[in-house]
């Protein structure tokens, strides 16, 4: 790579090689674990079999390596740096100099740079086949097309220069973009209302909700008048509100954002969406974070003394430590008791700082 010297080159393709190895070992796994789980998911279906099980397999298991990925890059570094500190080639890199700074420079900036390429490259691959897998499967199981969300009613909000307006309809069909049974409050940001529609149906075509036979109302007003169709401009589309079904997980940093604008004026709570983003940002802190924590515990690893095995498990254990951390926080920020942006960043900036002060502590004591 250019920019790095030959030693540095080395070290990198050592983590890589161990970073793949893993990779394609927990692939395996995952692919064997998640087919005996889309049997099960498959087998109350009459028109289901054993092909749209390995359909369900294939389709989700990127996404799944995607999630084990920190633990990949742990377990593929402690593999890598294993191997060169028992074979001495650790103990060479630092009697020609080399500190144990620029030692682990190497695989942390391999890190970020695999980290940002598998948010902006891979992972909208991933999410875009997990989102097959999830129609898929409310195929196979014979579910509601409605996103959970919207089976009990639809509440959105709009505003513009003079008004904000209430959208409420009991019923959505987002294959044909119809509501049912709607109503429209019209009142200014004090709370006064102006007016009021009741419509049997509403249809969205782009950003236009148009109510159909609809009826408008006014505060003090004894009788209702029918004023036929009503239109009202939205920020958002059908395909919108369809996306807000999906997981959050099966959303990609290329199209959270735009997403993420337009429901926020509809008045759909975003904090999923959020930490969903600020945790694809935060993924090359991430495995840089499990980097750092796998050399703290392979590199005291040399070839005639012991406790091999004993460091190992203790990076294994540091590891799972840090995942619980993460899951943590993501469900307090989920819930919204801190801040998504506090909840993304703190744990592998917690993790990272830490293990560079087990470094800093153990070079110059």
């Amino acid at each position: 790579m250019i920019g790095f010297t030959s030693p540095e080159r080395y070290l990198m393709q050592r983590t890589l090689q161990g970073v793949v190895v893993l990779g394609l070992a927990s692939l395996a796994l995952i692919i064997s674990i998640d087919f005996l789980e889309a049997l099960r998911q498959v087998g109350g279906s009459d028109d289901h079999g054993v092909l749209s099980a390995v359909q369900l397999t294939l389709l989700r298991g990127p996404q799944l390596l995607m999630i084990l990925s920190p633990f990949i890059f742990l377990f593929g570094t402690l593999l890598a740096f294993a191997q060169l500190a028992r074979s001495l080639e650790i103990a060479v890199f630092r009697a020609a100099g080399f500190s144990v700074w620029r030692i682990i420079g190497a695989p942390i900036t391999l890190s970020v740079l695999l980290g940002v390429g598998l948010v902006t490259l891979v992972d909208p691959v991933t999410t875009r086949m997990s989102l097959q897998a999830d129609r898929l499967l409310t195929e196979v199981k014979g579910g509601s097309k409605v996103p959970k969300a919207f089976q009990n009613g639809v509440w959105l909000r709009q505003q513009d220069e003079e008004s904000i307006y209430l959208i409420h309809a009991k019923g959505i069909s987002l294959d044909v973009g119809a509501f049912r049974q709607v109503q429209v409050w019209r009142k200014d940001e004090a709370g006064f209302l102006y007016e009021r529609y009741d419509a049997p149906l509403a249809e969205i075509e782009g950003q236009t909700l148009t109510l159909v036979n609809a009826e408008r109302s006014v505060p003090g007003g004894e009788l209702t008048e029918r004023v036929g169709n009503v239109t009202f401009q939205t920020t958002f589309a059908r395909r919108d509100l369809a996306m807000t079904g999906t997981r959050p997980e099966s959303l990609n940093i290329w199209n959270l954002p735009r997403l993420m604008q337009r429901i926020g004026n509809a008045g759909i709570p975003l904090e999923p969406y959020a930490l969903r983003l600020h945790e694809l940002f935060a993924t090359p802190l991430r495995l840089a974070s499990m980097v750092v924590i796998a050399c703290v515990f392979a590199l005291p690893i040399h070839s005639r003394g012991g406790g091999t095995a004993r460091l190992i498990l203790m990076g294994i254990a540091a590891g799972f430590v840090a995942f619980i951390l993460i899951q943590f926080s993501t469900t307090v920020g989920e819930a919204g008791l801190i801040p998504v942006v506090i909840a993304a960043w703190t744990p592998p900036l917690v993790t990272l700082l830490a293990g560079l002060s087990v470094l800093l502590f153990r070079e110059d004591g």
